[in-house]
């Protein structure tokens, strides 16, 4: 269905199909990979492959990229360290998914959020059997008091979007929130850059992030997604053996973001992807269901 609508847009637009040749010939890839087609997945990208190789890696998922190492056309290692990066992530994923849902495993879910400051909640954080935390959180020891040390789980948008590069060796799992660039979606180079520096990368399941998404009817925040698929996965937090710190959500500006280690800025000049109300309405909801 997918291939079809794609090919009747070519034929009815046909500027557009000029435009974004290399974009919808990437998206038609993913298409016959997931239908497990790889002789035309590898067909429909090895033009733009020839042409422009860091294009083509861009607009590709980890599957085609390795399909293109395995057919011969890759000769540069990109492909192989695809390969790797979704052998590593299937071969963590069950394990982590297992420790993730067990309930006799104590979580702290430590948001960015300024509203941690002063209540002296960093022993109580790190005393956790699992940490997570979110794409910038500071590592600095005069946060300690109040937000605490470890962190076991790093959650992080996907693709490079600010995020700092941190070595995936430090933490037990990495997981990207967003679309699964396993099979879909582009950009693969900050799970390439994870797995290159020894992490175990772990990818938000397809059907919590499309979930989430349209009940916000926005694309929602690192933070909100792994809340989100760990009620899915536990329950109702009160009896789930979890605990939430550095969330509010009502304190985000709207159109930025503030973080307890940041010092406030201009929302004229911030931008943000997210609909901090409604993600306030649902956090409150998840919490209290």
């Amino acid at each position: 269905q997918t291939l079809r609508a794609l090919e009747d847009l070519q034929a009815r637009v046909p500027a557009l199909a000029r435009g974004f040749a290399g974009r919808l010939s990437a998206i038609q890839a993913a298409a016959y990979g997931e239908a497990f087609n790889w002789g035309k997945a590898v067909e429909v990208t090895a033009p733009l492959y020839r042409r422009n190789k860091v294009a083509a890696v861009a607009m590709s998922s980890l599957a085609v990229i390795e399909k293109m190492h395995l057919f011969g056309i890759d000769k540069s290692g990109v492909g192989a360290s695809a390969g790797e990066a979704l052998r590593r992530s299937q071969e963590h994923e069950a394990g982590f998914l297992e420790r993730l849902a067990d309930r006799s495993v104590s979580i702290a879910v430590v948001g960015n959020s300024p509203i941690e400051i002063g209540r002296g909640q960093g022993a109580a954080i790190d005393r956790h059997d699992l940490v997570v935390r979110f794409n910038n959180y500071s590592a600095d020891p005069a946060f300690h008091v109040d937000y605490g040390g470890r962190a076991d789980i790093w959650v992080r948008a996907a693709g490079h979007t600010g995020v700092w590069s941190r070595p995936g060796s430090k933490f037990s799992s990495i997981v990207f929130s967003g679309p699964d660039r396993r099979h879909h979606g582009f950009a693969p180079w900050d799970i390439l850059d994870v797995v290159g520096s020894g992490g175990n990368p772990v990818i938000v399941p397809t059907p919590v992030y499309v979930d989430l998404a349209a009940e916000l009817q926005y694309a929602p925040s690192a933070g909100l997604t792994f809340l989100y698929w760990l009620r899915r996965l536990r329950g109702a937090f009160q009896d789930a053996n979890v605990s939430v710190y550095g969330f509010a959500l009502i304190d985000q500006p709207p159109g930025g973001s503030r973080h307890y280690f940041e010092r406030p800025r201009s929302v004229a000049h911030a931008t943000s992807s997210h609909n901090w109300m409604a993600e306030a309405e649902l956090f409150q909801r998840i919490l209290q269901s």
